[in-house]
């Protein structure tokens, strides 16, 4: 009796972990869906984080740029990688000036010269 009920704990805890693994992989795929239907140029989310105040959700591109969705407003903004401000997505602005949007490097993707 002891060992049907280990069992069936066992299955009841890889379902929750599945489920939550299903949740997460669907997250970033809703992510990437609206970040291209805006037209921002991200091939993968790698991360989404929900817990951000007056956003619906952060997601993080392969490249490591950060995106506050704003799924509501039909809106996206740029996070900016040091101050953490938040600027409009413009497709626009991105094909005349894709600097103002650009990827700062992680102190540890730089490697130092000389190497």
């Amino acid at each position: 009796m002891l060992m049907r009920w280990q069992i069936a704990a066992s299955a009841a805890i890889v379902a929750l972990f599945l489920t939550l693994a299903t949740r997460s992989q669907d997250l970033t795929e809703v992510a990437r869906n609206y970040l291209q239907r805006q037209g921002v140029p991200c091939l993968a989310v790698t991360h989404v984080d929900r817990t951000q105040r007056d956003m619906d959700m952060v997601a993080t591109c392969q490249d490591g740029r950060e995106w506050a969705l704003f799924i509501v407003e039909g809106e996206v903004a740029f996070v900016h990688p040091r101050t953490r401000d938040l600027y409009r997505w413009h497709r626009d602005v991105h094909r005349a000036h894709p600097e103002v949007y650009a990827a700062t490097p992680s102190p540890q993707d730089q490697t130092p010269a000389g190497d």
